[in-house]
């Protein structure tokens, strides 16, 4: 029964429909285009899969059904056109603005990958991920309201092509970034947590305009960083290491 359920979740990936979110607002123009890949999965077809779920005596099924019900929609294009891949990429990235956070971006040989998110307390009403792979460009919107742990589990255990670029949560872990506290004090401390495979990299603190304030070593997966001669106000953290970045915001108060 636990192999049907997942296999039921699989097929809500298969569904095509209307667009909806950053895919509407930037990228209407492919959604007829017959070459353009194009998946939409509606919230209502999440709760069928939770309703399903539920009645199952399987601790892991009724996490999933869980994950699952909280879940508004799910939408992708694929456009497999290499001389445009690169511009809308540009496009998407700019259009994102200052609506999200960046959580992380991928850059290697015929790769580049960002994933953004709209979040307030840990949680995640809509992740955004846009990237050119294999020359081709890629968006896609999860909606919902989620815990970014709960959402690298879910796509790590989905084996769906549509669900391959959310799969960089799993395979990287930027859901393992944590700063506390935060908001943090002036003449303080804060820590940094790190994925495990960010070990050896950098740790940059920038301030709300993007100017470079500090650098550190990702030599533990744990890291402090001391606030004194900081003025209050809004930074990012950036960890990067080789081709991986992610980004954490902090708060500093007096």
């Amino acid at each position: 029964m636990k192999n049907l359920i997942y296999a039921f979740v699989l097929t809500l990936f298969s569904t095509a429909a209307f667009a909806q979110g950053i895919i509407e607002r930037e990228y209407s123009q492919y959604l007829d285009q017959d070459e353009v890949t194009h998946v939409f999965v509606s919230g209502k077809m999440f709760d069928f899969a939770a309703t399903i779920g539920s009645g199952v005596d399987d601790e892991e099924v009724k996490e999933l059904s869980e994950f699952a019900s909280k879940i508004e929609s799910f939408s992708l294009i694929k456009v497999p056109n290499k001389d445009v891949a690169q511009n809308e990429f540009k496009k998407g990235m700019k259009s994102i603005g200052s609506d999200y956070d960046e959580l992380m971006r991928v850059r290697d040989e015929g790769t580049k990958f960002a994933l953004f998110v709209d979040e307030e307390n840990d949680v995640v009403f809509e992740i955004v991920g846009l990237g050119v792979v294999d020359g081709e460009f890629i968006a896609l919107s999860l909606v919902g309201e989620m815990d970014l742990n709960k959402i690298a589990e879910f796509v790590g255990k989905m084996d769906n092509d549509a669900l391959a670029p959310l799969k960089r949560i799993s395979e990287f872990k930027p859901n393992e970034v944590k700063v506390y506290p935060n908001p943090t004090s002036a003449g303080s401390e804060f820590k940094i947590d790190i994925p495990e495979g960010m070990i050896g990299g950098n740790i940059t603190l920038y301030s709300a305009n993007g100017n470079k304030v500090r650098t550190i070593n990702a030599d533990s997966k744990s890291t402090s960083l001391n606030t004194s001669e900081l003025s209050a106000g809004n930074y990012f953290i950036e960890i990067q290491k080789e081709s991986v970045t992610m980004k954490k915001q902090v708060i500093i108060i007096e």
